[in-house]
Order: C-alpha cells, then structure tokens, then sequence
C-alpha cells in the first residue's frame, strides 16, 4: 500500500505539471558539441531577474537552476545553497540529485540504482577526501548523468561531476572535522594548497577512527546432516570491540594552461589499522552445555600509489589524454578463533603490484564528436597463507579494453552511440584462461516539451571476477564453516535497459524510471556440503557462476520548494524486484523502500531532517536488510566558519541493527548486529578555510585510475 501511495503522488505531480502554463525556453539546434567546446555563461546571479541563457544544443528552463546538455542534467547551486554549505557532500545533498543517498557526516554517497556512484571535480574521479576538503564556493555548477556508459568505467550507475569556476592563486589552508560526541568516532580532514601562476601544489592528510566497545553479534544456524537430521546452534553476542584507524596522506603537483595542456603528479598512500575486531558469543546447541566462543581479526595494509597523468589540446578541435597509476599494496591479515578446547589460527601476508594505463583521443565536428580509449590493467598478486599448513596463491591479471563512441544530435534526439572490445586474462599457479567480450552501448534523449525530458539506456558489459573470488585457497572460518574462491570462474554479461522521464520547473523537480537488469552465468556465492574420509562434516561458502540474476527496479524522485528557497520537501520511493535463478536453487524477492526529508534556510542556518525503512538486496541466496534510518541535522556558517550538530538514531536504543539472511539447503542462518554506540549518536562538525591571494582560471585532469583491491581471502 505505501508504493502505491508513492506513485499515486507521484504521478498526479506530473499530470498536474503537464497541464500547467508552460514558460519560455531557450534552444539552440544549431551544432552539436560537448561540454569542453560550450562556453559557461551561467551564474547564480543572472538567475535573479533574467532568463537563463546557454549555447549550442541546450534545453533550459527560464528562471529553473536545472537545464540539460544531451544525457548531462546540469544544476546551478543557489546562494543559499552555498553560504549554507561546508564541503562538497553538504552541497550535494542539498541539490536535486535522483536515485542517490547522501550522508554528510559519515561522508557516503551511494545509489539505488544497481552500481555505483563516481563523483568527479572538474571531470577528475574524487574520493571522499577531495569532497570534505573542497571550498564550494568555487563550485559553479553540477553535472549530473544516469547510466554514464563505458567512458566512465564498469558498473556506475551514476555520475556527478563539480565544475570548479576558479581557484585561488596564493595560499589555501582548511580543515574539516567530524567527530562523535557521544562515542568514539571521527573523519578529520587537513589540506594545504599554494598556487602561483600556472602551478599548483598541495598536501592534504586525512584520519579516520572508530572504537566501538558495546557490538553484539547474534546468529541462528541450522545445518543439515548427512543422515538427514537438523543441527540448530545458536550465538548470543556478547560485548565485543572494533577498534579501526585509517590514514591517507596526498601529495599533488598540477601544472597548466588553460585551453593548451595538463601535466601532472600525484603521490599519495593509503594506510589501515584494524588492530582489533573481535566477537564474543555465548553458542548454544542441543544436548551440550553452553561456552564461549571468541573470534578476533588483526587487518592492515599500506598502499602507495604514483598517478601521472598528461593532457593536451590540439588544433582543430582534437584532445589527448594520458595516465598511468603504478601501484603497490602490502597487506597482513590475522584470524583466530577459540571454542573451548578448539583454536584456530591463520595469517595471510599479501604483496600485489599494478599497473593502469589510459589513452584517450577526442575530436569535436561539426555534427557529432568521436571519442577513442585504450584501457589496460595489469597486476600481480602473490598471497601466502599461513595456517596448519602454508599455500601461495600467485594471480595475474590482465585486463584490456577499447572503445569507439559518437555523440551528438540528430532532430529532437541527443544520442550517444559506444562499441567496444573486452580482453581478459588470468593466471592463479598452474590454470589460466582469456575471455573476449563485446561491448555496444547506446543512450537516446528526447526533449518532449520545455519540461519534460524521456532517456532510454542499453548497456551490455562484461562483469569481470574480482581477484579474491578467483583465489581458490581455503580458509577455515571455525569448526564446521570454510571460505574459499573459484579459480575457475568466468566473466559474465549484464544487459541493462533503463527508461526515466524527468520533469524540471521551477520549484518542482521529479524523475519516474525503471531499470532492468539480466546477468547471465552470473557470478554469486554458493554453499555446498562435504564430508572427509574421517566424516567430519564442512560447509563450503564459494563462488560460482550461476544461471541468471535479474533486478528490476522501479523509481519516483519528487523534490518541492514548499517556500522558494526557504523551505524544501523531498521524497523518494522505490521498488525493487530480485530474480535469483542459481544452480540449485531459484529465490525470487520484491521489496519497497522510501524515504522522506524535509530542509529549511534560515540565512546562514540549515536545518534539516529524515528518515527511511530498510533497504533490502538480495544476492544469490543471502539478503541483507540495512537499518532503519532517521536524523536531524542543524549547521550555521559564519565567515569562513561552519559549525554543526547531527543527531543520528533518535530514541532507538540498539542504533544502526542490518541483519543478514542465508537461505541454503545445507545452511539456514539469520545474523543482525547491534551496535549501542550508534544509538542517539551525536555529532559534531567544524569547517574552517582560510586564503588569501586572487582568483584564477583552473584546469585539472579529466581521469583519474587507481588500484584499491589485495586479492586476500578473508576468514570473514
């Protein structure tokens, strides 16, 4: 009943909107180019009493902050907006932005949609450093595109890319600090950039920590015997500690010239500290006393990383791009467990190297602008594993891909038209095999009226196996559970078609659309049973390759300024129907979720809170149920201060609770993990900038690659 309440609304939004007076707007149809070609002429403040103007194949709205360039729908931040915004992940949630979640202070953005959200400054692939430490009062506009394509990588679903109008030349210093005051939890961000003439260096450092002392973790577990009886366990948790530090340091060098070239270097290293992770469980069976069990995991890595990169402009409209990221990553892993009179120990020292290489060639023409890549990834893995005996599983991998695209303009359509070719190759020890895949894609944009806009997507990509599923060594979890990979495992297709109508004016902006998506022989986890020659009895968690997975999901984005910039009500509903055809088992699953939030600006002070149910994935035969979600949410900026307060989990007493469910012939087990420590969480936030010197012109690399993977399977 509550989706079909979301979608009466929704769609009585739109049929209300269609019949409305329409409003005058601008349309160039005269040439067809890309955004390096059209020239910004939008600012914040042309927008306060005349009509918003663009160039060249753009469909705007008079007095509307959101227009569209072919598949990119662009939003222009308001004023407040900015004055009420204290890093990239603040602006972003304040702006109409569909089929995404934003969570500020723990510094996440994720999609509904299937896939992943890639977020950018000026066309670079930001992490969630360059977005806390941004200053968005450079930020001059937003770009915003579904179902990207294979320009942007393997599975996004979406992309959000913040135009940087200007920088500062002189000195930048800022912080950004996100700390709990009611636990012990922080996200503090430091950075320092001097900018003279055409060059610019910076340093930023970020740490992160969590130590929760309060987690608990019950299960409830059935297995199947070999005589066909069921043996049901039960864990109680007790209070167990996560205690986890995180350090990133980056050191960047950018030297350019605006409309000539783009040369630059970037060092940067990535540390984790997860020194202890245990869980304490009081485990229960039939016809045996109750004992303890104690579980701790000791996880680190460091990971440093060199990334050139070399962009350059050639006559008649022509582009170059080049970039290399060399990358090496030592990891160490430790797993003990203890029942009783039965230990377990294991470690896994880790040692892989890659290597990303990319090539891109670009030529804008009268009608249409042809794009080229070359894409290759290589890397080598040796992992050691240390338990009652020792094995080395050596990897290599090495993935190439090239692509032809065309874009441009044909009568009422913006179309985007890709091909390309995929080569895999993979080695672990004495197996090996190559997969060749193909890849077309194609995205059409028809402006139905000022208003209203339709886009259809079909994307076909392979779906390559991540490396610590390929490794096939085992690793005993307790007692009667193993882990293990698949060796050999195979790529798999994904067939995606989405269809989304939007509507943009004014004070109302909304999104309906579907997303199908078909993965033949994809690739899921597995739970067999076996017996050893001594009959003792094991449950296998692997991988396989699998019949199908399908996904459909249907969507409604409505986002109304109650009070025009004052006051701002948004809500969100979707439903989400799973289709698990394994090899022996077929699971099929719906589920709704929504969410509503509500903002006010009130000069420099925001206000703003939300809440949701859970969202529900399901995936083979297991599915996980997030947790319920409300905040409320103030912060006031003065100068070049923001200070803020959020308060997470209000009046829920355990906080964040997802549970998991497996639903295997051998294995039945329900787990949900509660953690104390996030209930009534409060946070607190600082952001501070200080600069000095003018503002200048800047240019920055369109591509970014980075290697963040270690190949080690993992007892957990």
């Amino acid at each position: 009943m509550n989706y079909l309440v979301t979608f009466v609304v929704s769609f009585l939004f739109f049929a209300q909107l269609s019949t409305a007076q329409t409003s005058k707007v601008a349309i160039a149809d005269s040439l067809s180019v890309t955004s390096s070609s059209v020239k910004d002429v939008l600012e914040p403040d042309s927008l306060k009493h005349a009509k918003v103007q663009t160039e060249l194949n753009e469909v705007v709205v008079e007095g509307n902050r959101t227009y569209y360039k072919g598949d990119t729908q662009v939003i222009i931040p308001g004023k407040e907006q900015i004055a009420t915004s204290g890093s990239a992940f603040d602006l972003l949630k304040k702006l109409p932005l569909f089929s995404i979640q934003i969570n500020d202070a723990m510094r996440q953005i994720t999609s509904i949609l299937p896939g992943q959200v890639q977020v950018r400054i000026n066309h670079i692939i930001a992490n969630k450093d360059d977005l806390a430490n941004l200053n968005v009062e450079n930020v001059k506009k937003v770009e915003y595109i579904q179902n990207p394509g294979m320009r942007y990588g393997d599975n996004v679903a979406v992309v959000i890319d913040l135009i940087m109008s200007k920088r500062t030349q002189g000195l930048t210093l800022g912080t950004n600090m996100t700390d709990a005051a009611t636990a012990s939890y922080g996200n503090n961000d430091y950075s320092a950039s001097l900018i003279k003439g055409n060059s610019e260096l910076s340093l930023s450092y970020s740490l992160g920590f969590e130590n929760f002392n309060k987690i608990k973790t019950n299960e409830h577990k059935s297995y199947l015997m070999p005589d066909n009886s069921v043996e049901e366990v039960s864990y109680t948790g007790l209070p167990s500690t996560n205690r986890t530090f995180t350090h990133n340091i980056q050191l960047k060098y950018n030297l350019s010239v605006l409309d000539k070239y783009v040369f630059q270097v970037q060092l940067y290293t990535g540390i984790k500290r997860n020194p202890k992770q245990e869980s304490s469980q009081i485990i229960e069976e039939a016809g045996q006393t109750s004992r303890k069990i104690q579980s701790n995991i000791k996880d680190e890595y460091t990971s440093p990383a060199l990334d050139l990169y070399y962009q350059i402009s050639l006559p008649q409209k022509q582009q170059l791009i080049f970039n290399a990221v060399g990358t090496y990553r030592s990891s160490n892993y430790d797993y003990q467990y203890t029942d009783d009179d039965y230990k377990l120990k294991t470690h896994t020292d880790g040692k892989k190297y890659s290597l990303i290489s990319e090539a891109i060639y670009e030529k804008e023409m009268e009608k249409f602008t042809f794009t080229s890549g070359l894409k290759s990834d290589q890397s080598y893995t040796d992992n050691t594993y240390n338990s009652s005996d020792t094995s080395v599983a050596s990897m290599h991998n090495n993935n190439i891909y090239a692509y032809l695209q065309l874009s441009g303009k044909w009568k009422k359509f913006n179309y985007r038209l890709a091909t390309g070719i995929n080569y895999q190759y993979y080695s672990q020890n004495d197996a090996s095999y190559e997969h060749w895949s193909f890849r077309p894609e194609l995205s059409l944009n028809y402006a139905i009226n000022q208003r209203f806009r339709v886009n259809y997507n079909f994307i076909l990509r392979p779906v390559l196996p991540s490396l610590n599923s390929l490794n096939d060594a085992e690793v005993q979890k307790n007692e009667r559970e193993i882990n293990t990979g698949n060796a050999n495992l195979k790529p798999f297709q994904t067939i995606s078609n989405a269809i989304n109508l939007t509507y943009s004016r004014n004070r109302i902006n909304a999104q309906m659309g579907a997303t199908y998506m078909y993965c033949k022989n994809a690739i899921m986890g597995t739970v067999t049973r076996r017996i050893n020659d001594d009959g003792d009895v094991y449950y296998i968690y692997g991988v396989d390759n699998h019949r199908s997975m399908n996904q459909l999901n249907v969507q409604s984005d409505v986002r109304y300024e109650i009070i025009p910039k004052k006051l701002v009500l948004s809500g969100y509903g979707c439903v989400n129907l799973f289709y698990c055809n394994g090899n022996t088992f077929e699971i099929h699953k719906s589920h709704y979720y929504g969410e509503l939030m509500l903002e006010s600006y009130i000069g420099k002070l925001y206000l703003s809170g939300g809440m949701s149910n859970r969202y529900i994935t399901l995936f083979a035969e297991t599915a996980w149920y997030d947790a319920y979600s409300n905040f409320v949410n103030a912060t006031y900026n003065w100068g070049n201060i923001q200070i803020g307060v959020r308060w997470d989990y209000p009046f829920q007493k355990n906080g964040n609770i997802p549970r998991e469910r497996l639903t295997n012939q051998w294995v039945q087990s329900t787990t949900e993990t509660i953690n104390p420590d996030e209930s009534n969480r409060l946070l607190l936030t600082f952001v501070w900038r200080w600069h000095t010197g003018q503002k200048s012109k800047a240019k920055d690399k369109i591509l970014e690659n980075k290697d963040s993977g270690s190949g080690i399977l993992k007892n957990r």
